[in-house]
């Protein structure tokens, strides 16, 4: 029965990660191809990053102290809520920057979270076989995902083949979250004896906690480094790109960037010869 239960979870944790990236994708795809202004673009990319960045401890925080599982099935019920919304923003034609942006601040938290309260739960409750195969086939769904949904770009502008696969979404959610409610009840019996670990740290340190290893703070600096060049970027390539009508471009840059990412995670792990540095 668990082994059963595993192996739906083990598909359906992919799809649902595959599924949130390429949604992502789908409303800032769909949005620059309304909204051509720099301003609003580079708003709305404030507002697909920046909710994670101030609220990010505070989500882990929200994390350690609740039910995992409970996080995991309302995060993806929200999913499919968003998806929903979506459709009706499509629907009605609404099309104005507040919505996008307040769509994709909520997408970023509800990922967000979904993604924190999966990685610090699976760990307590697989053995390391399991968790290595499940870790690896969760970032190979992600990358898979960086690399085929930005080809949308070429279709963006089809409402109805966009709204299809929303609601191909929507259904993904779905049966991600009544397949949680299955795996919940065998997971409680495995993870019952590790309530009395969860961390006692208080939200200030959940932001000062980076700064107490030097490894992880180089590791933050230059991620931040990275992100300083990368989201310009990305907002001037859409911006310009949208203007000359000629987003799939767009699409193909973002699915080359994912490609990079999938290589440059496969050389790494080639030859860090399995150390752990963090």
């Amino acid at each position: 029965m668990l082994k059963k239960l595993w192996e739906q979870f083990y598909i359906s944790a992919n799809l649902v990660t595959f599924t949130q990236i390429s949604f992502r994708l789908i409303i800032v795809l769909y949005a620059s191809s309304l909204l051509t202004d720099a301003k609003a673009i580079g708003s709305m990319m404030i507002f697909d990053t920046l909710p994670f960045l101030i609220l990010g401890p505070v989500i882990a925080k929200i994390v350690n102290r609740h039910n995992r599982k409970s996080l995991l099935k309302l995060t993806v019920l929200l999913d499919l809520m968003l998806t929903l919304a979506f459709l009706v923003i499509m629907g009605t034609g609404y099309h104005h920057l507040l919505v996008f942006a307040l769509l994709l601040g909520l997408n970023n938290v509800v990922t967000s979270t979904y993604q924190i309260a999966e990685s610090s739960f699976f760990p307590l409750i697989l053995d390391d076989m399991r968790l290595a195969k499940y870790n690896s086939a969760v970032f190979f769904s992600g990358s898979l995902a960086m690399i085929i949904a930005p080809n949308i770009s070429g279709f963006i502008q089809q409402t109805r083949l966009i709204s299809l696969l929303v609601v191909v979404s929507s259904g993904i959610f779905l049966l991600a979250l009544i397949n949680l409610y299955f795996v919940a009840e065998v997971a409680d019996n495995h993870q019952a004896d590790q309530k009395t670990t969860a961390s006692s740290y208080s939200l200030v340190r959940s932001f000062t906690y980076i700064f107490e290893d030097k490894k992880l703070l180089i590791a933050l600096v230059l991620l931040a480094l990275g992100n300083l060049f990368d989201a310009p970027m990305d907002t001037l390539m859409i911006t310009k790109y949208t203007e000359m009508g000629q987003l799939t471009r767009v699409g193909l840059i973002f699915s080359m960037a994912g490609i990079g990412s999938l290589v440059g995670s496969f050389l790494l792990s080639t030859f860090s010869n399995h150390k752990i540095y963090f």
